[in-house]
């Protein structure tokens, strides 16, 4: 850490970041590829993680500091890291879905993915978001707004509710529960 507290790294550019619940790992995800875990305190690097060929559009860690969600630009899919080892623990595909968001929710039983699924031959983006429960990574609610690519998902406190970004000027707050 530099004394105005910056972090400098080499790599192909920066995407997103996100700290742990705790504060004491930062992620984040580079154009590379690949996933840096930092300690903010020290501004070292703890290790990284070689998520993608492609780059890290998202990053999430899991409230208990255990499990990292991380996606890739043009991939579809959303990788889940265990923290400790840095290992590879699943795999979630979406298909046609170019560019995806992550997020778990606060008690850390279910991880939000967002994103859009691009029709060529139609020529449309329709937005969605799939709760997925972590103990199966089974999809438990899919929440459909009405246009564009939704954005990152971010959860109540309680956990009830979630928000997001949906096309150019619509800010959606759905029922986690109900998908209403």
């Amino acid at each position: 850490v530099e004394s105005e507290g910056n972090i400098r790294f080499t790599g192909d550019g920066l995407n997103n970041v996100t700290f742990s619940a705790d504060g004491k790992v930062l992620a984040s995800g580079h154009g590379d590829g690949s996933v840096h875990l930092w300690d903010p305190t020290t501004g070292q690097l703890i290790s990284t993680i070689k998520g993608s060929e492609t780059s890290i559009e998202g990053v999430a860690i899991s409230p208990d500091g255990k499990l990292l969600a991380s996606t890739a630009i043009f991939e579809g899919i959303v990788r889940i890291w265990d923290m400790e080892s840095g290992e590879l623990a699943n795999e979630i595909t979406v298909t046609g879905s170019p560019m995806l968001s992550v997020n778990f929710s606060p008690n850390g039983t279910q991880l939000a993915i967002s994103g859009a699924i691009l029709s060529l031959t139609k020529g449309t983006v329709e937005s969605f978001i799939s709760i997925r429960d972590i103990s199966t990574w089974k999809e438990i609610q899919k929440i459909k707004p009405t246009e564009g690519g939704a954005g990152r998902v971010v959860f109540s406190p309680d956990g009830t509710r979630a928000v997001f970004g949906a096309g150019r000027s619509e800010l959606s707050i759905w029922d986690v529960t109900t998908g209403e």
